[in-house]
């Protein structure tokens, strides 16, 4: 059985931080999902769009334990544009990330 913890949202994304969210699944996830969602467009990307993957674009770390899922970002956030495919840095304010952690049973 594959179990979701809470997941670690930061609406916007923040730059240069350390974020720590208790997930509540009492042992050390084995999967945590990336998601970041774009709030207003931009590099190409229209509000709502979704980029998913189980690695994020050069960012920071994901690390994780039996409590807690801690997201450490660097300076900036880089992706790869939607429209000239090429690498270009995030308007924190812009987008959402979610980590979502997961326990398998």
């Amino acid at each position: 059985t594959i179990t979701s913890g809470t997941p670690l949202v930061l609406n916007p994304y923040a730059s240069s931080t350390t974020t720590t969210q208790a997930h509540g699944l009492g042992a050390v996830p084995f999967y945590i999902s990336f998601a970041m969602q774009c709030l207003t467009s931009e590099l190409g990307y229209s509000a709502g769009d979704v980029l998913r993957g189980s690695l994020p674009p050069v960012f920071g770390s994901i690390q994780a334990d039996s409590t807690n899922v801690i997201f450490i970002t660097q300076p900036a956030m880089t992706v790869v544009r939607k429209d000239t495919h090429i690498a270009a840095t995030i308007t924190d304010a812009n987008w959402k990330v979610t980590l979502t952690p997961y326990k398998l049973t």
